[in-house]
């Protein structure tokens, strides 16, 4: 199995800087992801995943450090244009991670929606 850290895409993983960006690239890749238990992925602003493939994300603290009312990460599993369920099965697993959202007061800490159409 191929395997990807967030670090793969340049996350820092050392609690400083932005590593949104890399996270929604990780996640989004299709690959499963392993990181470092003791890393650290700061995020401060809402991480945005639109994804047709599964996710199997495992290791690591993320520190969510965004505004309020906002939430740290967004899975959305897609369909295809026609908006039809298909033949995709997907499925998301996730093991041995932390979500802090410290500052995300009425907001979340990680949501998982079921399928939405993307154009």
């Amino acid at each position: 199995m191929v395997t990807v850290s967030f670090e793969n895409y340049d996350a820092n993983g050392n609690n400083t800087g932005n590593d949104s960006a890399a996270i929604a690239a990780a996640l989004s890749s299709g690959l499963a992801v392993r990181n470092p238990p003791e890393s650290v992925y700061r995020i401060t602003t809402t991480v945005n995943v639109l994804t047709s493939k599964s996710i199997d994300w495992e290791g690591g603290i993320t520190a969510f450090a965004g505004g309020l009312g906002q939430g740290a990460i967004d899975i959305a599993m897609a369909t295809d244009s026609s908006g039809k369920q298909s033949n995709l099965r997907q499925t998301v697993f996730i093991d041995k991670c932390s979500i802090l959202a410290v500052n995300a007061t009425n907001g979340f800490g990680l949501r998982i929606r079921p399928r939405v159409r993307t154009y």
